[in-house]
Protein backbone atom coordinates (compact mmCIF):
# COMPACT_ATOMS: atom_id res chain seq x y z
CA UNK A 1 0.00 0.00 0.00
CA UNK A 2 1.10 3.37 -0.41
CA UNK A 3 1.32 5.87 2.46
CA UNK A 4 -1.91 7.37 2.24
CA UNK A 5 -3.61 5.49 -0.83
CA UNK A 6 -4.73 7.28 -3.63
CA UNK A 7 -4.62 10.53 -1.21
CA UNK A 8 -2.33 13.48 -1.66
CA UNK A 9 0.92 13.34 0.61
CA UNK A 10 0.48 16.94 1.83
CA UNK A 11 -3.80 17.87 1.84
CA UNK A 12 -3.42 21.35 2.72
CA UNK A 13 -1.47 23.38 0.57
CA UNK A 14 1.07 25.70 2.04
CA UNK A 15 0.80 29.65 2.37
CA UNK A 16 2.13 31.77 -0.37
CA UNK A 17 4.48 33.69 -0.07
CA UNK A 18 4.00 37.42 -1.04
CA UNK A 19 7.86 38.25 -1.62
CA UNK A 20 7.98 35.92 -4.40
CA UNK A 21 5.02 35.06 -5.84
CA UNK A 22 5.02 37.70 -8.38
CA UNK A 23 8.80 37.26 -9.29
CA UNK A 24 9.58 36.54 -12.61
CA UNK A 25 10.76 33.26 -13.48
CA UNK A 26 14.62 32.59 -13.11
CA UNK A 27 16.06 32.84 -16.82
CA UNK A 28 19.34 30.29 -17.74
CA UNK A 29 21.57 33.48 -18.13
CA UNK A 30 20.19 34.52 -14.34
CA UNK A 31 20.98 31.01 -12.54
CA UNK A 32 24.17 31.11 -13.94
CA UNK A 33 24.91 33.93 -12.88
CA UNK A 34 23.25 33.49 -9.34
CA UNK A 35 25.22 30.53 -9.44
CA UNK A 36 28.94 31.76 -10.80
CA UNK A 37 30.06 33.88 -7.38
CA UNK A 38 28.99 30.53 -4.93
CA UNK A 39 30.97 28.22 -7.19
CA UNK A 40 33.89 30.63 -7.58
CA UNK A 41 34.02 31.00 -3.58
CA UNK A 42 33.33 27.14 -3.23
CA UNK A 43 36.07 26.63 -5.18
CA UNK A 44 38.28 28.55 -3.04
CA UNK A 45 36.87 28.00 0.74
CA UNK A 46 35.76 24.49 -0.04
CA UNK A 47 35.21 24.34 3.37
CA UNK A 48 32.28 27.15 2.73
CA UNK A 49 30.48 24.60 1.01
CA UNK A 50 29.82 22.50 3.61
CA UNK A 51 26.41 23.46 5.51
CA UNK A 52 24.05 22.15 8.42
CA UNK A 53 20.26 22.38 7.66
CA UNK A 54 18.41 21.61 11.11
CA UNK A 55 14.70 20.75 11.64
CA UNK A 56 13.03 20.76 14.92
CA UNK A 57 9.92 18.97 16.24
CA UNK A 58 8.40 19.60 19.54
CA UNK A 59 4.72 18.90 21.04
CA UNK A 60 2.01 20.34 19.54
CA UNK A 61 0.16 23.03 21.18
CA UNK A 62 -2.77 21.01 21.96
CA UNK A 63 -0.26 18.49 23.76
CA UNK A 64 -2.03 15.38 22.04
CA UNK A 65 0.46 12.71 21.97
CA UNK A 66 0.03 11.84 17.62
CA UNK A 67 1.20 14.78 16.80
CA UNK A 68 3.74 17.79 17.47
CA UNK A 69 5.03 20.49 16.09
CA UNK A 70 7.78 20.70 12.93
CA UNK A 71 9.74 23.42 12.58
CA UNK A 72 12.60 23.75 9.52
CA UNK A 73 14.07 26.38 7.97
CA UNK A 74 11.56 29.35 7.52
CA UNK A 75 8.61 26.88 7.46
CA UNK A 76 6.31 25.34 10.16
CA UNK A 77 4.02 22.50 9.89
CA UNK A 78 1.96 20.30 12.29
CA UNK A 79 2.29 16.47 11.81
CA UNK A 80 0.89 13.18 13.30
CA UNK A 81 0.91 9.73 13.37
CA UNK A 82 -0.85 8.39 10.43
CA UNK A 83 -4.00 6.84 10.53
CA UNK A 84 -3.13 3.05 10.63
CA UNK A 85 -1.51 3.36 14.00
CA UNK A 86 -4.06 5.36 15.43
CA UNK A 87 -3.89 8.86 14.04
CA UNK A 88 -6.21 11.26 13.38
CA UNK A 89 -5.72 11.54 9.74
CA UNK A 90 -6.35 14.85 9.52
CA UNK A 91 -2.74 16.07 8.57
CA UNK A 92 0.17 14.80 7.16
CA UNK A 93 2.06 12.18 8.72
CA UNK A 94 6.06 11.50 9.04
CA UNK A 95 5.82 8.92 6.21
CA UNK A 96 4.08 11.83 4.10
CA UNK A 97 6.87 14.54 4.67
CA UNK A 98 9.68 12.28 3.98
CA UNK A 99 8.13 11.54 0.36
CA UNK A 100 7.48 15.21 -0.28
CA UNK A 101 10.94 15.85 0.63
CA UNK A 102 12.19 13.69 -2.08
CA UNK A 103 9.59 14.65 -4.37
CA UNK A 104 10.67 18.56 -3.93
CA UNK A 105 13.73 18.28 -4.33
CA UNK A 106 14.20 15.87 -7.15
CA UNK A 107 11.14 18.28 -8.91
CA UNK A 108 13.26 21.56 -8.04
CA UNK A 109 16.37 19.80 -9.12
CA UNK A 110 15.04 19.09 -12.40
CA UNK A 111 13.83 22.28 -13.05
CA UNK A 112 17.43 23.89 -12.47
CA UNK A 113 19.12 21.19 -14.61
CA UNK A 114 16.23 22.15 -17.54
CA UNK A 115 17.19 25.89 -17.06
CA UNK A 116 21.30 25.43 -17.05
CA UNK A 117 20.93 23.43 -19.80
CA UNK A 118 18.46 26.11 -21.90
CA UNK A 119 15.84 23.91 -22.26
CA UNK A 120 12.23 24.70 -22.61
CA UNK A 121 10.33 22.83 -19.96
CA UNK A 122 6.99 23.45 -20.75
CA UNK A 123 5.12 21.36 -17.72
CA UNK A 124 7.01 19.12 -14.81
CA UNK A 125 5.87 17.12 -12.18
CA UNK A 126 6.71 14.18 -9.55
CA UNK A 127 4.99 11.83 -7.89
CA UNK A 128 6.63 9.77 -4.89
CA UNK A 129 4.86 6.68 -3.36
CA UNK A 130 6.01 4.26 -0.57
CA UNK A 131 5.00 1.09 1.16
CA UNK A 132 5.38 0.24 4.29
CA UNK A 133 3.86 -2.91 6.51
CA UNK A 134 2.73 -1.61 9.55
CA UNK A 135 3.23 -4.24 11.67
CA UNK A 136 6.93 -3.62 12.13
CA UNK A 137 6.22 0.15 13.61
CA UNK A 138 3.87 -0.98 15.91
CA UNK A 139 6.00 -4.02 17.00
CA UNK A 140 3.65 -7.40 16.21
CA UNK A 141 6.51 -9.15 14.29
CA UNK A 142 9.90 -9.06 14.93
CA UNK A 143 10.25 -10.19 11.24
CA UNK A 144 8.51 -7.19 9.61
CA UNK A 145 11.17 -4.17 9.72
CA UNK A 146 10.20 -1.01 10.52
CA UNK A 147 10.13 1.26 7.60
CA UNK A 148 9.50 1.82 4.32
CA UNK A 149 10.43 -1.55 2.07
CA UNK A 150 9.84 0.58 -1.14
CA UNK A 151 9.69 4.23 -2.84
CA UNK A 152 9.34 5.12 -6.05
CA UNK A 153 9.34 8.41 -7.76
CA UNK A 154 7.80 9.50 -10.97
CA UNK A 155 8.99 12.47 -12.95
CA UNK A 156 6.82 13.52 -15.72
CA UNK A 157 8.08 16.00 -18.38
CA UNK A 158 7.26 18.18 -21.10
CA UNK A 159 10.12 19.70 -22.82
CA UNK A 160 8.93 20.92 -26.60
CA UNK A 161 11.99 20.74 -28.82
CA UNK A 162 13.91 18.48 -27.01
CA UNK A 163 16.27 15.86 -28.32
CA UNK A 164 16.16 12.32 -26.76
CA UNK A 165 20.08 13.30 -25.90
CA UNK A 166 19.02 16.33 -23.91
CA UNK A 167 15.81 14.18 -21.97
CA UNK A 168 17.99 11.51 -21.51
CA UNK A 169 20.82 13.98 -19.72
CA UNK A 170 18.23 15.72 -18.09
CA UNK A 171 17.09 12.48 -16.41
CA UNK A 172 20.38 11.35 -15.49
CA UNK A 173 21.84 14.52 -14.08
CA UNK A 174 18.28 15.40 -11.98
CA UNK A 175 18.83 12.40 -10.63
CA UNK A 176 22.62 12.68 -9.76
CA UNK A 177 22.58 16.22 -8.18
CA UNK A 178 19.01 15.23 -6.22
CA UNK A 179 20.54 15.77 -2.33
CA UNK A 180 17.57 13.55 -0.97
CA UNK A 181 17.59 10.62 -3.46
CA UNK A 182 21.74 10.70 -2.77
CA UNK A 183 21.00 10.43 0.39
CA UNK A 184 18.17 7.43 0.33
CA UNK A 185 20.69 5.64 -2.16
CA UNK A 186 23.56 6.12 -0.14
CA UNK A 187 22.57 7.20 3.78
CA UNK A 188 24.54 8.95 6.24
CA UNK A 189 25.14 7.29 9.80
CA UNK A 190 22.70 8.66 11.70
CA UNK A 191 23.91 10.01 15.04
CA UNK A 192 21.26 9.84 18.25
CA UNK A 193 21.70 11.52 21.57
CA UNK A 194 18.91 10.85 23.94
CA UNK A 195 19.27 13.22 26.96
CA UNK A 196 16.51 12.91 29.52
CA UNK A 197 16.18 15.90 31.77
CA UNK A 198 15.78 15.76 35.56
CA UNK A 199 12.07 16.60 36.78
CA UNK A 200 11.26 19.31 38.63
CA UNK A 201 11.87 18.61 42.47
CA UNK A 202 13.98 15.52 41.15
CA UNK A 203 17.96 16.16 40.81
CA UNK A 204 20.41 14.22 37.62
CA UNK A 205 19.38 12.68 35.27
CA UNK A 206 17.53 9.40 34.19
CA UNK A 207 18.92 6.09 34.78
CA UNK A 208 18.29 3.31 32.00
CA UNK A 209 17.63 1.48 34.91
CA UNK A 210 14.00 3.94 35.41
CA UNK A 211 12.45 3.09 31.64
CA UNK A 212 9.81 0.59 31.64
CA UNK A 213 9.17 -1.74 28.87
CA UNK A 214 6.35 -0.34 26.52
CA UNK A 215 4.28 -1.70 23.80
CA UNK A 216 5.43 -0.06 20.36
CA UNK A 217 3.44 3.06 19.95
CA UNK A 218 3.93 3.74 15.87
CA UNK A 219 4.45 6.66 14.32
Amino acid sequence: MSARGARPMLRRAPPSNPETEDLPPVSPTDLREIQRPLKQRYREEPAAAVITTVARAARAASSEPRDCRLQFGPASLEVGAHEGVGGSGRIACSGDVLLAALAACRQITTQMVAAAMGMNLASCEVTVSGDLDLRGTLGMDRDVPVGYRRLACDVRVECPGASAEQLRKLEELSERFCVVHSTLLSPPVVETRFVAEAAPGRSGTASPADAQPTEAAGA
